[in-house]
């Protein structure tokens, strides 16, 4: 018989196990992190999840082992054994203001006992995870979020149960800084809730996750697909995907919009023999004249239809776009463009300031790039390219959500050439895949 508990947030086996069986328990929890290739020994990309001295591996990935033993105890008329950890009983709640496919995550949360729910931006998961908080019948329980504008939002939600439910929301730094002084205070937990699960593989979170032994974890995020393929890490901590809605279905059903991507064509730049990608990104992209150009020509010619946001990766490209815009835009106008990012002073009020429509135009960095609602966002300018599929849905689909008038969101994306030509045609794929409507536009 071989025997499996579950030891904090480890399932350990009992005994020694067989050393063939521990090699393919070992392979199955290993994954090859993406450009491993390039390194000076590729065996530094492997991962491997499974603990050979404690006979261990972490409790969210049991059903991939689950197979394994069954094929082992087939082969060898054995059997295996594992203690089913603390169930939890829902307290009933209302869930009338929900819709339907909220509710069948909802449901599917309490069916498993937690997991990863995949659903598109602008899908609710927020609201959905208060549902979840009200039904949850005891202890404490930790709500992890990017950022500070995050957790302005959760609060929101939340409102007066953070207090009579024992609720925490705080940001992932100042956790990982906590759990690198004592891990004990984390082992307090009942439910642990994941904003933006996708960094879950982060050494730093996966630590947290790992510290809070007792807990329920419920992960949210519209991209559980990673480009480092470290999704196995993100399992370990949450389990497997619970509930899954394409950007499509959402669309086609009327709770969101549909995105279209309109096409910019710049001049294609000629990377010298000395340029490396650093160079080459910078004069191409962060201080290209032209393409800035364009950039604040589209952005005044959009501004009249509704909310623009134009997303910049570096800092210096953000700011020299909006110098651009400050410059160029009449005087009365000036004091609609706004500028943030992650140090920023009174984020706070600029958000709020942004939600209630004082201003036309926002230049940011990644600060904004995920997590954060702005209903009122009816065109983004992607100024600064990219190819991550993380990255790309993510800040894309802050443009989705419903308001008012707005029966499209226009998304602006620019075909860049050489290395980076490469790294458009990943993102018109991912737009593509998602069902994004793409138009070509020659003449802006």
């Amino acid at each position: 018989m071989i025997k499996l508990n579950k030891i904090g947030r480890w399932v350990q086996f009992a005994d020694p196990i067989d050393v063939r069986l521990e090699k393919v328990i070992d392979k199955t929890l290993s994954y090859t992190k993406a450009g491993s290739q390039f390194l000076p020994n590729p065996l530094w990309g492997q991962v491997h999840l499974y603990n050979k001295s404690k006979r261990a591996f972490p409790v969210g990935l049991f059903s991939l082992i689950i197979p394994v033993l069954n094929s082992w105890c087939n082969q060898y008329e054995d059997e295996w054994q594992f203690s089913i950890p603390k169930q939890y009983t829902q307290l009933q709640v209302q869930l009338s203001s929900l819709r339907d496919y909220q509710i069948e995550a909802f449901n599917a949360f309490w069916k498993n006992q937690g997991g990863l729910i995949s659903l598109p931006t602008s899908a609710g998961k927020t609201r959905i995870t208060e549902r979840i908080i009200a039904s949850f019948p005891e202890g404490k329980i930790l709500v992890v979020c990017p950022t500070k504008e995050i957790i302005r939002q959760w609060k929101e939600e939340l409102g007066c149960m953070i207090e009579y439910k024992d609720i925490r929301v705080a940001t992932y730094q100042k956790l990982y800084r906590e759990v690198a002084e004592d891990k004990e205070p984390f082992k307090q937990y009942n439910l642990v809730v994941w904003d933006e699960c996708h960094h879950c593989s982060a050494n730093s979170l996966y630590k947290i996750g790992l510290a809070c032994s007792n807990a329920i974890m419920l992960g949210l995020t519209a991209t559980e697909k990673r480009m480092d393929g470290a999704e196995m890490k993100i399992q370990a901590i949450l389990g497997d995907i619970i509930y899954k809605v394409s950007i499509q279905d959402l669309v086609k059903a009327g709770y969101i919009v549909q995105g279209e991507v309109h096409i910019i064509n710049v001049p294609k730049y000629k990377a010298r023999l000395d340029e490396d990608y650093r160079d080459i990104y910078n004069n191409a992209i962060v201080n290209n004249n032209e393409r800035n150009n364009k950039i604040v020509n589209i952005a005044f010619e959009e501004y009249i239809n509704g909310t623009i946001m134009i997303m910049c990766k570096q800092i210096k490209q953000a700011q020299i776009i909006y110098n651009m815009l400050k410059k160029d835009a009449i005087e009365e106008y000036r004091d609609r463009i706004i500028y943030v990012d992650g140090k920023s002073k009174d984020r706070g009020k600029k958000f709020q300031d942004i939600l209630d429509g004082k201003y036309d135009i926002i230049v940011c960095t990644k600060v904004y790039g995920e997590g954060i609602s702005i209903p009122r966002l009816k065109t983004m300018i992607l100024a600064s390219g990219g190819k991550s599929s993380t990255e790309v849905i993510q800040t894309t689909g802050r443009m989705l959500r419903l308001f008012l008038d707005k029966e499209v969101a226009k998304i602006y994306d620019f075909r860049d050439s050489g290395i980076l030509g490469r790294h458009f045609r990943e993102r018109i794929k991912i737009y593509k895949e998602n069902g994004f409507e793409v138009v070509e536009n020659e003449n802006v």
